[in-house]
């Protein structure tokens, strides 16, 4: 099917001001340089983690990120590097969210901000050129001026933003050849354990 106009509008515009001079963007990040530090009850500390937290919550983070973009005309930039770059596993699909080597220069030395501490829904983002943001926002979280964007799928945002690398989607038919044989029709399952589940990172915090 096809994306909703909000999306195919900031698609066009997106590409109109992608290199314009005078743009304003907004770069989702995670770095491993980006880790919390928590101070030990007998001196020290201990790392917690990227900020930007796992996985589900950084693609969350991103459509959030999109619909920010879209409805305050920003350019939208993911600059996801750590444990691994993003663009070893996706690309982009519908807009160029890929930072050059410059961009990345550029705009790793601007501060980073937590937007899931802000009161986002009544206040508009910091007025700054090059916003850079990070942390495990909520699905459903507000956002200034996003009265203007109907709400979407995240799997509708997911599939504008991205689609497989080449060399990844080539391992993964590699590996479904080897697993089910070849042109063979099959059916996945995700199991989650939950995060109290041995071997969770987050087991002690329910004991």
């Amino acid at each position: 099917s096809l994306p909703p106009d909000w999306l195919r509008e900031y698609a066009i515009w997106h590409q109109e001001h992608r290199h314009d001079a005078d743009a304003k963007f907004i770069m989702y990040s995670c770095h491993a340089s980006m880790n919390s530090l928590v101070a030990l009850p007998r001196g020290g500390y201990r790392m917690t983690g990227p900020t930007c937290g796992g996985h589900g919550y950084r693609f969350k983070q991103i459509a959030w990120t999109l619909r920010v973009a879209a409805a305050n005309l920003r350019v939208l930039l993911v600059d996801w590097a750590a444990p691994e770059r993003l663009e070893d596993y996706v690309q982009p699909s519908e807009i160029d969210w890929q930072p050059d080597s410059g961009e990345r220069k550029l705009l790793e030395k601007e501060p980073v901000y937590r937007m899931w501490s802000m009161n986002m829904t009544s206040v508009p983002p910091p007025d700054v050129r090059y916003l850079r943001v990070t942390g495990g926002m909520q699905e459903n979280a507000g956002c200034w001026q996003c009265h203007a964007i109907p709400p979407t799928r995240f799997e509708t945002m997911y599939r504008f933003l991205f689609k497989p690398a080449h060399s990844f989607a080539v391992q993964i038919r590699q590996l479904r050849a080897t697993l089910f044989g070849p042109s063979r029709l099959y059916n996945s399952m995700h199991i989650r354990m939950g995060d109290s589940a041995e071997g969770s990172n987050m087991k002690s915090s329910f004991l």
